[in-house]
């Protein structure tokens, strides 16, 4: 295979946010990111401006809240999966390394400058959904990402936490791996590589 593509959430980076929440003073699963669907599906497919999502976002949750603090809680949800994160160097020698995220202009700078483990990704090869205008299952995202990075997803091993997306990548000629847990995922990986990696 020539490339391996990795989503971001929760398969490189872990993300919890009922954190964020816990950070505007409400207790676990009291408040929902249902509850501002509309503006967050806009914003991961770059059809609305990072003041106006977030003038949005706080309305919806903390509108008494200093807007700095807000947007701090909102970016702060965020670990490193390590484990996956350091097996990243010792594949990109024979593999063209490349990322697909549902993600906007808030999280992916934050995450970027957060986690210097990934920046054995060439910047040329990340691709974020709010720069494509769709988000992942759509199937114009693994259509549109294949034209503009000149790519084959035929050529591809995909691994993202979605199983959905999995089944979009596969329609596309990709072996995907649905990721569950580091181990399994890595095994699967070894597997499809015929190669230990750890």
């Amino acid at each position: 295979m020539k490339n391996i593509i990795f989503d971001i959430g929760n398969v490189l980076i872990n993300y919890d946010f009922e954190i964020f929440f816990e950070r505007l003073g409400y207790k676990r699963y009291e408040r929902s990111l249902k509850e501002a669907h509309d503006p967050i599906f806009a914003f991961e497919c770059g059809k609305l401006e990072t003041e106006d999502f977030l003038q949005r976002l706080q309305a919806i949750y903390k509108p008494d809240m200093d807007a700095e603090e807000f947007k701090d809680a909102w970016c702060d949800v965020f670990w490193a999966n390590n484990e996956l994160l350091d097996i990243v160097p010792q594949l990109v020698r024979d593999h063209r390394l490349m990322i697909l995220s549902n993600n906007d202009e808030l999280h992916f700078p934050y995450i970027w400058d957060k986690y210097k483990k990934l920046h054995v990704f060439d910047m040329e090869n990340v691709m974020i959904t709010s720069r494509l205008g769709f988000i992942k299952p759509d199937i114009r995202v693994f259509q549109e990402t294949e034209q503009i990075y000149d790519f084959n997803w035929k050529e591809s091993i995909f691994i993202d936490d979605v199983k959905e997306n999995n089944e979009v990548a596969r329609k596309m000629g990709a072996t995907a791996i649905w990721h569950q847990n580091n181990t399994q995922t890595i095994q699967a990986l070894e597997k499809i590589l015929d190669k230990e990696i750890i």
